[in-house]
């Protein structure tokens, strides 16, 4: 009997197997069958079960499991894993190294790293080698957050400290992960989590009530921001930092974070860190914003005491390790373990990572705020939005936010729709839009689609040999040249286009940016305020192309 039509009628996707020693054999008839009846299907194999039946974890890819990653799609190795183990199992994938999944747990237990927020450590390793990731426990910092305090976070309640260990964690693994980026016209977001207080429909209220469905969450900012609100080091670097009251001192703050940054290499000791020191750069120099900073000897002189704290801030103690002859003589035992039995123990369970663990803990840092934040006060679509912030105590400096990069190829012309919303107090705020584009030369050129209307509030620009163009919205009903493109738009791209006309504060504007030429890419797009003070929402993100 086919297994496959009983799956896709049922939606089941396990199977008992009673006779082990023909599992390779229907490892392999099985993913002949997906691969003949579905698209794109995944079988992935998890390092559990050798081809000899014994249930015996391998920790990696070697001669007891190959035969299985060689019939099926990706393979997913135990948690238990060494340097050594990831060394031999990329040379045993071969050029199939992105399909082999490193087993990641969050919580840490007989892990390399120790893991929580020291999950970093063994995400490097992954990206170092090339190899994909098998995430376990992600929620983590959701379950574990009655163990783990959050310094300095009196103000925040728990919803708030879930939130905050969540974008930690996720800002220190997001450097060493490969973003898949979006690549098709036409695009569009409303930024919602599949989540909200209420549901609003072009802003107007149309479920009242708080709701839940992930299947109309929309596609989120794709770039790190950096630890903006946080910071994440040794529990002892935080314990020091608490105390000296330097977490609630914009100076203290941003002078540790210089100094973190210096010895990035010595927070995570071991000798595996001098080979990854070149961790994935989302920025790609697309997006730059010069800043001009104040050298350290023309700052505001500080306590000594303050020195001394940053002179030996990052003196680490030395970490205790494991009993290693202890091991070595656990391991031998386990290995003598003979039998077909499927309740056989691993040779390799005991042994994972021997060096000391580094643990680090987070401590809230309350004048911070996020340079992208979601908002659900308010929405133009579903539950939620963006709340870009331009400056805050902390960092005075004017910023700019990257929303995404992105691999977006044009025609003759490229057609952006931004919705904004201004908030109490910054009515004059405003937001522009700046995307990176390439011509077919491989040029990259700036495009700012400003947020507030022109000199005629018309678009009449045409593009130019200069670096930066700003092109101002065209979505006024006396610009025959928005009326036209309104046409197209409703009749070509129904689903892209939304109205123009808003009664619940939100301001649609429409862009067109021509003679891009064939072959033109926009790689980038990032938002930043017109004025440095206050903050204003980001309803809706779009961009089309005719």
């Amino acid at each position: 009997m086919k297994p496959i039509k009983p799956m896709r009628a049922l939606s089941f996707h396990k199977f008992l197997i009673a006779k082990p020693d023909v599992l390779l054999q229907f490892v392999r008839h099985l993913h002949e069958l997906l691969h003949q009846e579905l698209e794109d299907p995944l079988l992935v194999w998890y390092d559990s079960v050798t081809i000899e039946g014994h249930l015996n974890w391998q920790n990696g890819l070697n001669d007891k499991n190959k035969a299985f990653f060689e019939v099926v799609d990706a393979f997913f190795t135990n948690y238990s894993w060494s340097l050594r183990d990831v060394e031999t199992s990329v040379a045993a994938a071969g050029d199939r190294r992105t399909d082999l999944f490193l087993g990641i747990d969050v919580w840490g237990r007989n892990f390399y790293g120790g893991g929580q927020f020291n999950t970093q450590e063994a995400i490097q390793v992954a990206y170092d080698y090339g190899c994909s990731l098998a995430i376990f426990a992600p929620a983590w910092t959701h379950e574990a957050l009655g163990e783990e305090p959050v310094a300095n976070a009196e103000e925040l309640d728990a919803h708030g400290r879930r939130l905050l260990r969540e974008r930690a964690l996720w800002g220190s693994l997001w450097p060493y992960l490969h973003t898949k980026l979006p690549c098709h016209l036409p695009f569009h977001t409303s930024f919602c989590r599949g989540q909200g207080k209420k549901r609003r429909l072009y802003g107007e209220v149309i479920c009242p009530v708080p709701w839940y469905n992930l299947n109309h969450q929309q596609y989120q900012p794709n770039c790190l921001h950096g630890p903006h609100g946080y910071l994440l080091s040794t529990q002892e670097t935080i314990t020091n930092l608490s105390q000296l009251g330097l977490l609630k001192n914009r100076d203290g703050i941003l002078r540790y974070r210089r100094s973190l940054e210096m010895s990035r290499i010595e927070l995570t000791p071991g000798k595996y860190k001098e080979r990854s020191q070149s961790p994935i750069n989302d920025s790609t120099n697309l997006v730059t914003e010069e800043v001009v900073e104040v050298p350290d000897d023309q700052r505001p002189s500080v306590k000594r005491k303050t020195k001394d704290a940053f002179r030996h801030l990052f003196e680490m103690k030395a970490a205790k390790t494991e009993n290693a002859n202890k091991l070595e003589a656990h391991a031998k035992s386990n290995s003598e373990i003979t039998g077909r039995s499927m309740v056989q123990m691993s040779v390799n369970l005991s042994l994972g990572d021997r060096r000391g663990k580094t643990r680090y803990a987070l401590a809230y840092v309350p004048a911070e705020l996020e340079c992208l934040e979601p908002f659900y006060e308010d929405s133009f679509l579903g539950g939620s939005c963006l709340k870009v912030n331009p400056s805050d105590e902390v960092n005075p400096e004017h910023r700019i936010s990257r929303l995404f990069l992105c691999d977006f190829e044009c025609k003759s012309s490229l057609i952006a729709c931004v919705v904004t919303k201004t908030l109490v107090g910054y009515e004059n705020q405003f937001l522009n839009i700046r995307l990176n584009i390439t011509d077919s030369e491989g040029k990259f050129r700036k495009v700012v689609l400003v947020g507030r209307d022109g000199p005629h509030g018309t678009h009449d620009e045409e593009p130019s040999m200069a670096e930066t163009l700003n092109v101002y919205p065209m979505s006024e009903a006396s610009n025959p040249g928005f009326k036209e493109l309104q046409t197209y738009l409703v009749l070509n791209e129904p689903g892209f286009y939304v109205p123009v006309a808003n009664a619940y504060g939100w301001k649609v504007r429409y862009y067109e940016v021509r003679g891009l030429g064939a072959a033109a890419r926009v790689a980038a797009a990032a938002a930043r305020a017109g004025r440095r003070r206050g903050a204003a929402l980001l309803g809706h993100f779009g961009l089309a192309t005719r």
